[in-house]
């Protein structure tokens, strides 16, 4: 019975790194629509020539997001993004 455990704490891993990975890809997405809109300043809609990407966004939240997670606490980081926690 301990490795349907163990099972279910690996989909839990698996379902958290993809929920994460989604919300960093789509949030320079979001960054960039907004660029066009004129909601944010023109650089964050700059694409890259070569692979068609908002490079700048990416770059930017990237930044923002390692310096988020190196300075919180993992409770507190874990905290915001899941209700139960307790």
């Amino acid at each position: 019975m301990t490795w349907l455990l163990i099972l279910i704490d690996l989909g839990a891993i698996a379902a958290l790194a993809t929920v994460g990975l989604t919300m960093l890809l789509s949030q320079t997405r979001i960054f960039f629509a907004m660029a066009s809109d004129g909601l944010l300043p023109k650089f964050f809609a700059r694409v890259s020539s070569r692979t068609k990407t908002p490079w700048i966004s990416i770059v930017i939240s990237g930044i923002f997001n390692v310096n988020l997670f190196v300075v919180m606490n993992i409770s507190v980081f874990l905290g915001v993004f899941c209700a139960v926690i307790s």
